[in-house]
């Protein structure tokens, strides 16, 4: 290894094509990478829906959701259980554990689901299985136009959507917001209850005249001929003149125009999408596996031009989301930082050591990013939000080892070696402490890499691309630096033999040095003190696993109260969408009307059909715009709209961890659990900075039930069935066969006259058919059957088999951690039942656990540590001194998130795990200088003032290189990167005294004079 460099000087041609490849293939490599906004994690979670129309939402839990959820949790590698069960479906939401074969537990998930189906009551549709719940659209396409019917809207969909699906990076595509037509025939008004026609008799009349039958086969001589028989209905104004019967005496016939109103609609909608408030369908695109979401989208804009000529010139094409664009938005600003970060290593550089030496330093960035591209392209890694953030942590490290390997070949000049030895020998006597500081640092970041999570999956590409990018930037440390330091570093004559220590700086140090090694207790003691001073403000900042994304989108959910009809939840968007209209910080919005959204971003859990619930997703005029507009917003919606529950939601980094405050109380008695949700709601309420609290509780809602008397019903030749099926069929309609337009298959459906639908009157008053064989009515519902009203319950919720109730709480200027630090103490003395407990969920939950993972990870770095360092030095001694100055190191650190107000969070703990690397990487260079001086005959005092002096250049160089290129970060990174920033660059400045200060006095503490007699003692045999 320590040959490398005298190799690269001596075959000085074959080192510059070596460097000229790596940098074809690094951009090469760069371009073909897969790119996209965020890591592809394949979350365990399916859901399992069944719909049982008409039950209530207890019958629902009984006959349905406890049946299918006990055997769920049978399922090996299951984790959770989750359910909704509301009147008339069933939602359950399986999560397994991470690492579990997802496929192998889907396959099992609906073998149970065939299982337990022969259990379920009859009536039921599904169970629906969908484990695609975490697939994510790379981009949403709107598709909408003044004066286009759902069916003009579908019918271009489709030809965008086959025209989408030809291009090779697009993977799946579907449309979104199609409404189903109908052709209702309604009962006349005019009917009355001894004309009433029998719907069963006319369903059967219409199936049996609406038939395509196989037909057969005529063999005249030597021809084929088929014979059909037609009778399908194609059109409208063929069903309208079906007969449906005709009296023997008089020959008059009955058609069903005479009977029916026929009517060819829409189903009523159970959701609908709206773009700026009008008519629209989404397209969603998914991007196959290895592709760039940036090519991606180049080539469906590419094809959307193309289709231009062969659509209305009215019709629009939006786009709700654009992943294609965020990402090239982030790749630009990792660019940018790279280009900064140049710059400022080229002017630190220069201002120290001289503009050859600058340059020799700055190269050594773009050479070691290219040479990481073209490893990450072998490894088949991607590019996205996150390895991008492992480059970004890079930055502050890669030039280290060129820093100390030019400042190493500068003192060999000046001790008056020529440039061919200077330059190799000046690289290889540190090339193994300088392998030894990139090995440690990759060391510490290595078992982030490891963490059984989700949360491991979306880190792993910070110790993946950290690791290539150090150990690239070690291996262009030792071939290009001392290559370009042979052609680019010279000294003047004045130079040589000059001693690089002098100054007036260096003399300084020097007097401190020596004070502190004769007072080293003290100076430990002062130092220890700031350290718990320090630990006292760790408890006060907050805690947070990841901050809000910095986007120029957000969201606003709508709930209103459980029971209330998806026209009421439509009214209320009408009402929000006149307010948007007014914001000129809005560029667009779309709404989702009895739905969530479709998963476009990796923070959004989409929320399954709700007549009660609607999502908006609104694009404002910039990232900064944002959080200022979702504020404005929320108080707005907070005064007017009264009836619903409105959040404005900005979006998170990290996997989605619902809402920020969460409580979850469990317990069998509903009502012994709303009362515990109402108390700590009212809590709650008392912490400054909560906002929208609420509870999954839920309202009661109103049923009503129709109690049929047998004996009542009897005496007519009624039944039980017979009454519930004509109550279906007045309200949801009798299925009576379809038509076939096009590509299209209508139902066609007999419905009582419109007036049921909304009217109970009518329902007590109409006319039941006695029989099938009949076609007169003469028994009323009111006659043989009682309506009562009856209160249900809106909601159960269940976990893990267990009812629950979550009480959660948005935020605002506060952090998730202190408003649960508030809410201990009262949940200590609150008054709980026996068999009831609360827990703590959403982004706290998430971040105990993230935490949690991390501080393994930590412990099992810092063994990483021990091991490379003890292989180093064999030395627990030299060890310990040099793990003592890491949690020193957090003295600035600490006090930079204090000083500058930011979190301890996820890309805070990056930042002192990088600063971990930093502090080892200086220690473990002086100590080796010290070895050296030792090795030579100095006592170890003034082996160890010699090892500061000569190390002081490259250690300040380092550290004002690292938080120059900080600083851009610093100043605008953002909640994302701030905190990272904050954590590095007053780590780096405690870190640096640490280092020339700290270090040597550690080593007289617990080293002293043993390493001196040691190496200075001749060896026995």
């Amino acid at each position: 290894m320590s040959l490398w460099p005298k190799y690269a000087v001596s075959f000085r041609a074959v080192t510059i094509m070596a460097m000229v490849m790596c940098v074809f293939l690094g951009i090469s490599s760069y371009s073909s990478l897969p790119k996209r906004d965020m890591p592809q994690i394949p979350v365990p979670v399916a859901q399992v829906i069944t719909y049982y129309p008409g039950a209530s939402a207890l019958d629902v839990e009984t006959l349905v959701t406890k049946k299918l959820e006990h055997s769920f949790s049978e399922i090996e590698g299951v984790e959770t259980v989750t359910s909704k069960s509301k009147p008339g479906v069933s939602i359950i939401t399986v999560q397994l554990v991470y690492g579990t074969p997802t496929q192998t537990s889907w396959d099992k998930l609906r073998n149970k689901v065939e299982e337990v189906k022969q259990q379920l009551p009859s009536g039921i549709q599904g169970p629906h299985v969908n484990d695609t719940y975490s697939d994510t659209a790379a981009m949403m396409l709107a598709v909408y136009g003044k004066g286009f019917s759902y069916r003009q809207l579908e019918d271009y969909s489709k030809q965008i959507r086959d025209e989408l699906k030809r291009i090779s990076s697009v993977g799946k595509v579907d449309i979104v917001g199609t409404q189903e037509q109908v052709i209702y025939l309604y009962a006349r008004r005019q009917l009355t209850s001894s004309n009433i026609p029998n719907f069963w008799k006319v369903s059967g009349t219409l199936q049996s005249k609406n038939v395509l039958y196989p037909g057969a086969e005529l063999l005249p001589g030597q021809l084929q001929v088929k014979l059909q028989t037609s009778g399908r209905i194609s059109t409208v104004e063929q069903l309208k003149k079906i007969v449906l019967s005709r009296n023997a005496k008089t020959g008059q016939v009955v058609r069903v125009q005479d009977v029916f109103r026929v009517e060819r609609t829409y189903k009523d909608p159970k959701a609908i999408i709206r773009y700026n408030g009008q008519r629209a369908l989404v397209i969603t695109v998914e991007m196959r596996e290895r592709q760039n979401v940036i090519k991606m989208g180049k080539q469906v804009e590419k094809a959307l031009k193309e289709m231009r000529s062969a659509l209305p010139r009215t019709l629009q094409i939006a786009k709700v989301s654009d992943q294609p664009t965020l990402v090239q938005t982030s790749i630009l600003n990792f660019m940018s930082n790279l280009f900064q970060a140049i710059c400022i290593v080229l002017v630190v550089a220069m201002l120290f050591m001289g503009v050859r030496s600058g340059l020799i330093m700055a190269t050594a960035i773009p050479l070691s990013i290219l040479l990481a591209f073209t490893v990450m392209n072998w490894i088949k890694w991607d590019i996205q939000q996150i390895s991008i953030a492992g480059l970004i942590i890079a930055l502050g490290m890669l030039v280290d080892n060129a820093i100390v390997i030019t400042d190493n070949i500068y003192a060999k000049l000046q001790e008056g070696l020529g440039s061919f030895e200077a330059s190799w020998r000046g690289a290889s006597e540190i090339a193994t402490p300088v392998l030894m500081s990139t090995l440690t640092t990759v060391a510490v970041f290595f078992p982030l890499g490891l963490m059984p999570s989700i949360s491991g999956d979306f880190i792993r590409s910070i110790p993946v691309v950290v690791g290539i990018v150090l150990v690239s930037s070690f291996l262009v440390a030792m071939a290009i630096t001392p290559l370009m330091s042979y052609y680019l570093l010279k000294v003047k004559p004045s130079e040589v033999g000059a001693d690089s220590s002098q100054g007036r700086w260096a003399s300084m140090y020097q007097s401190f040095l020596a004070g502190s090694l004769r007072n080293p207790k003290s100076t430990l003691t002062v130092v220890g003190i700031a350290f718990l001073v320090t630990l006292v403000g760790f408890v006060v900042i907050g805690k947070e696993f990841f901050p809000k994304a910095e986007r120029d989108m957000f969201v606003v959910d709508v709930w209103l109260p459980e029971g209330y009809a998806f026209q009421s939840t439509n009214k209320v968007i009408r009402r929000i969408e006149a307010q948007l209209k007014k914001e000129k910080d809005i560029r667009y919005y779309a709404s989702f009307v009895g739905q969530g959204s479709p998963r476009f971003d990796g923070g959004i859990s989409p929320e399954a059909r709700s007549s009660n619930y609607a999502q908006l997703v609104i694009r404002t005029s910039s990232a900064k715009a944002t959080p200022r507009l979702a504020a404005k917003l929320q108080k707005q919606f907070d005064k007017t709209i009264a009836v619903a529950r409105v959040t404005v939601k900005e979006f998170q980094r990290g996997p989605s961890t619902g809402t920020p405050v969460q409580l979850r109380v469990y317990g069998e008695d509903l009502q012994v659990l709303r009362a515990l949700a109402g108390k700590l709601k009212a809590k709650l309420r008392d912490i400054r900075g909560t906002y929208d609290i609420t509870d999954t509780a839920g309202y009661k809602v109103l049923n009503m039930d129709i109690d049929v008397s047998d004996y009542r019903a009897s005496l007519v030749g009624l039944d039980n069935l017979t009454v519930a099926k004509m109550l279906r069929t007045w309200l949801e309609g009798y299925n009576a066969g379809s038509l076939i337009d096009g590509d299209y298959d209508i139902p066609i459906v007999l419905r009582g006259i419109r007036l049921m639908q909304s009217h109970l009157g009518v329902i007590q008053n109409a006319a039941i058919p006695i029989s099938a064989e009949r076609t007169t009515a003469n028994a009323t519902l009111l006659a043989i059957a009682e309506i009562n009203p009856r209160w249900d319950e809106a909601r159960i919720d269940r976990r893990n088999n267990q009812r629950y109730v979550v009480v959660s709480s948005q935020i605002d200027g506060v952090l998730a951690s202190s408003v649960l630090n508030q809410m201990r103490p009262f949940l200590k003395t609150m008054d709980i039942p026996v068999g009831y407990r609360v827990e703590a969920g959403g982004s706290e939950e998430k971040r105990s656990e993230g935490f949690k993972d991390l501080g393994n990870a930590m412990i099992l770095g810092i063994l990483l540590l021990l091991m490379l360092l003890v292989i180093q030095f064999n030395s627990f001694r030299h060890t310990a001194v040099i793990l003592t100055t890491f949690p020193l190191s957090l003295i600035g650190a600490i006090l930079g998130l204090f000083l500058t107000g930011n979190a301890f969070g996820f890309m805070a703990f990056l930042g002192i795990v990088s600063l971990c690397g930093v502090v080892v990487n200086n220690a473990l260079i002086l100590l080796d200088y010290v070895q050296v001086r030792l090795r030579e005959g100095s006592d170890y005092v003034t082996a160890l003032q010699e090892a500061g002096l000569r190390r002081m250049r490259p250690i300040l160089l380092t550290t004002t290189t690292t938080i120059g290129g900080l600083v851009p970060l610093f100043l605008t990174g953002g909640a994302m990167w701030t905190p990272m920033a904050a954590v590095l660059i007053f780590g780096l400045l405690s870190s640096t005294l640490l280092t020339l200060v700290v270090v040597p006095c550690l080593y007289v503490v617990l080293v002293g004079d043993r390493e001196q007699r040691q190496l200075q003692q001749p060896s026995e045999s």
